[in-house]
């Protein structure tokens, strides 16, 4: 009983000091949005200023903790320092520029402390106080650890004081929010950033000064410390600091009950629980959903092949081919490791540029394709090309079966997960001596002709890109990158998004896996180290460096990457600090990459044309009529409470029907049934006669269902006329072709329905220049692409000046006498109800309470307590 106490007391502390560490890092995360890298190393600064401090203090209890409370407040003023002259230059960058940047500052920091504390680890002097221990039955069990177990809990108290009591609290908790909104009201963001910052810095620099009695300072405590913070903040919950208790909790005590009762699998109980929390609740135990706003950053735009990168492209490709003829054998070996590079970084890029999914574990498929390789030559005695199909089968698959997991998340979430898969099969290669050979890794696997495989590395490098460059133009990457711009509206446009990502990311696990199965005939061997983070923060560092916006940007940064790295390892011990420096240096001077485009800022933004006459136009294949819609009984609830209510009406074909009532009154959760966002709890929704209701977006479009939404939503990173393009695809199939221009699919087509809304003579202008009203008309010739016989509209013209209103309610009308379509529509903008709709439906707390034409609405005396007033 003692032995089991004692355990779990220790998981206690060990999740005490976790939760420190993993607060500052959900406090920072929750107001900046910034995934910061350096915490580790902010971890690691306070241990050693701790040290610093104590050391020369007296060794009693108050100077104890005037040397702890110092280096905290050190910490956290080089957190907000931090801030100040870095991360704020970066707040309107993209998300993983900020990360590149925190990375950059941990290369630094690598450097730095070594020269300031010496290489060798600085273990605390302890005094007799530290040195206690307390009786549990026949154990013992360290004093101060159970100083630390009071510790977390405390600094969780404060917290919630901080964040509930006080007007700081109440800023923080408003930015984090709703960014935007709270500038709106005049708080100063910057100086709310800063003090965030520092805070969390703060609590970082107190976890490290806190470990100093039980472990000691050292250079290798920032990145353990970091992806284990990592995993404490996302299973809780991204910006949850309860979360984060409870998350530190479970991981503290599965580590100390899996030491002994697991000790082969210690190395990944951790992130074991990460990928059954992320699967089963993608957002955390106690994390929220995105919502709309946080997904409103303009996706990274892919531009145009460029015909100067293709013969820049061609031109390296004939000097490359020339390199074994002119460079000796250690020159030719590094390219032959550039070129593998390069493979790796592409393969990440297909993830995370058009399909706009980050990845912190692609060293996985690096990994799983040398050992696939390996293993085929070792036990098989398989030739070296079938030994790569090995490595790249096994990869592939790999990819595979962890994508049908994980394609449903996004952002940090999937970038965690592919992380706990990497570090699943880095201790499955580490422990699984008999056929991995462990730390000892597989030897003896040299091609016999080295040169020959330098023609095939070129080869296949050169084949892999250009597959990889082709696709992403082709209508596949296209689509790819509608379902990472807009995903319901990608779906609401027929698009199979989970078999998209799902293509994406076991392409690119393939083409990594390519890239390992070279890297082991070009290193002769197999290690763990293949699947290790540093090496998936290689291949990020290259994607990042080269930009994302670019095609040709992994092939650059890989090259600058590996040729700066080899040529600083030679050249200097400090080689991480310079190319941290370099890191730091791109990041502010290219925010796109080396490669990257900035957009233009010649781009402006038109207001809202007059429409075209639809009379005048004609759409392509137009429905042949509307659609009856018969909704019967209709019931859904929240917490018991009733959104909807047995709600029952019909619309005949050819009608305009407008729904609505006052906010909370079910309008919303109406549509969301409809369009097959949610599933009703009881009742049927009817397409002329046959049952649609829970059916998914994607197959309501294949029943003759469009929609737009509240707030407009359209492929930002495309032009007009690719997003009418991507849509027809959506509806007349092939989003697959991995070949072929898009720009050749229905362009006719979609030129017609962007003059059908106004919006005639400018298919080649960027969706994401366009003004809030064209937007709304771009995402009207979307829901047409698809041709529906039922339209429905959500607030169509929220948001826009009322002059817009009438012109775009005006263009619906002429739209839909012009098609047939039947349209359903909910909107607040009582003019453009009556001016547009032929009957209205009106809710009320779930209730339907009257059903007319626009007249007798209007003089209904209960619709006028409840909605309209009597003015």
């Amino acid at each position: 009983m003692s032995f089991v106490l004692t355990q779990g007391l220790t998981g206690l502390a060990s999740a005490s000091s976790l939760f420190l560490v993993a607060a500052g890092l959900t406090v920072i995360f929750g107001v900046t949005r910034v995934v910061n890298f350096a915490h580790g190393s902010l971890f690691m600064l306070g241990a050693y200023l701790a040290w610093s401090l104590l050391t020369r203090l007296p060794r009693d209890p108050a100077c104890f903790a005037l040397g702890v409370l110092g280096a905290a407040l050190a910490t956290g003023a080089i957190g907000a320092l931090l801030e100040v002259t870095l991360l704020r230059r970066l707040y309107r960058s993209d998300a993983l520029f900020q990360l590149l940047a925190t990375f950059g500052v941990v290369l630094i920091v690598q450097d730095v402390a070594p020269l300031l504390w010496g290489p060798a680890d600085l273990p605390l002097p302890r005094p007799p106080w530290l040195r206690a221990f307390v009786q549990i039955g026949e154990a013992r069990f360290p004093r101060w650890d159970l100083t630390l177990i009071a510790i977390g809990p405390l600094v969780l108290v404060l917290l919630w004081l901080l964040l509930r009591r006080t007007r700081f609290g109440m800023l923080v908790r408003a930015a984090t929010e709703d960014r935007d909104m709270a500038a709106a009201l005049g708080i100063d963001q910057r100086r709310l950033f800063t003090a965030v910052f520092a805070l969390g810095s703060a609590l970082a620099g107190l976890a490290g000064a806190l470990v100093l009695p039980s472990s000691s300072a050292n250079l290798q405590m920032d990145l353990t410390v970091v992806v284990d913070a990592f995993a404490v903040v996302v299973i809780g919950g991204m910006g949850s600091v309860p979360g984060a208790f409870l998350a530190a909790l479970l991981i503290g005590e599965l580590q100390a009950f899996g030491i002994v009762l697991l000790p082969q699998a210690t190395l990944v109980l951790t992130f074991a629980l990460m990928a059954v929390v992320l699967i089963l609740r993608p957002f955390g135990l106690l994390g929220a959903a995105p919502t709309a706003r946080e997904h409103a950053e303009v996706p990274r735009s892919i531009g145009p092949p460029s015909s100067r990168a293709g013969w820049a492209l061609l031109i390296g490709l004939a000097a490359a081919a020339l390199a074994p003829v002119l460079l000796p054998a250690y020159p030719l070996a590094v390219l032959t490791e550039a070129l593998i590079a390069i493979v790796f970084a592409a393969s990440l890029h297909l993830m995370m540029g058009p399909g706009g999914m980050p990845s912190f574990g692609h060293a996985a498929w690096f990994g799983l394709g040398a050992y696939g390789a390996g293993l085929a030559v070792k036990l098989l005695a398989a030739p070296v090309p079938l030994a790569l199909l090995a490595g790249v089968g096994l990869a592939g698959a790999a990819a595979l079966l962890l994508g049908l997991c994980v394609v449903r998340l996004s952002g940090v979430y999937l970038a965690m997960l592919t992380l706990a898969f990497a570090q699943l099969v880095w201790a499955a290669a580490t422990q699984w001596r008999d056929v991995t050979g462990g730390d000892d890794g597989l030897l003896g696997l040299w091609p016999a002709l080295p040169v020959r495989f330098y023609w095939v590395v070129l080869a296949l490098a050169a084949a892999i890109v250009w597959l990889l460059r082709r696709a992403q133009y082709a209508p596949f990457g296209m689509a790819l990158r509608a379902v990472r711009d807009a995903p319901l509206r990608a779906a609401a446009s027929g698009l199979p998004n989970d078999g998209l990502r799902l293509a994406a990311f076991a392409v690119a696990g393939a083409a990594a896996g390519v890239s390992g199965a070279l890297f082991a005939f070009a290193k002769g061997s197999v290690f763990p180290t293949y699947l290790a983070i540093g090496h998936s923060v290689d291949a990020l560092l290259m994607v990042l460096l080269g930009g994302v916006q670019s095609v040709s940007g992994p092939v650059l940064g890989a090259l600058v990457y590996t040729g700066l790295y080899d040529a600083l390892l030679q050249a200097t011990p400090y080689w991480r600090a310079v190319l941290g420096v370099v890191v730091l240096v791109v990041v502010l001077a290219f925010p796109y990459g080396l490669a990257g485009t900035r957009r233009s800022s010649r781009l402006s933004a038109v207001g809202v044309a007059e429409p075209a006459a639809p009379a005048g136009v004609t759409l392509p294949a137009a429905a042949a009529g509307g659609a009856t819609l018969a909704v019967e009984g209709l019931r859904k609830s929240y917490g018991g409470i009733d959104a909807l209510a047995g709600v029952s009406f019909a619309l005949r074909p050819g009608e305009i029907v407008a729904l609505i009532g006052p906010n909370g009154a079910g309008k919303s959760t109406c549509f969301a049934v409809l369009n097959g966002q949610q599933r009703a709890d009881a009742g049927r929704v009817l397409l002329d006669g046959i049952a649609v209701g829970g059916l998914a977006p994607a197959r309501l479009l294949r029943r003759g269902v469009g929609r737009t939404f509240q707030i407009a939503a359209r492929f930002a990173s495309m032009t007009l006329r690719e997003n009418v393009q991507v849509a027809l695809l959506g509806r007349h199939g092939g989003v697959w072709a991995a070949f072929g221009r898009l720009a050749h699919r229905h362009r006719a087509a979609g030129d017609a329905l962007l003059a059908a809304v106004g919006l005639a003579g400018q298919g080649d202008r960027p969706a994401a220049a366009l003004a809030y009203g064209d937007v709304k008309r771009l995402e009207l010739a979307i829901a047409l692409a698809g041709a529906p016989r039922l339209l429905l509209l959500d607030e169509p013209t929220a948001g826009m000046a009322p002059p817009d209103r009438r012109a775009l309610m005006a263009l619906v009308r002429d739209l839909a006498r012009a098609t047939g379509c039947t349209v359903l529509f909910t909107e607040h903008d009582m003019e453009a109800v009556f001016g547009t709709a032929d009957r209205i439906l009106v809710l009320d707390r779930g209730h339907l309470i009257a059903a007319g034409p626009p007249e007798a609405i209007r003089a209904d005396p209960q619709v006028q307590a409840v909605y309209l007033g009597t003015g």
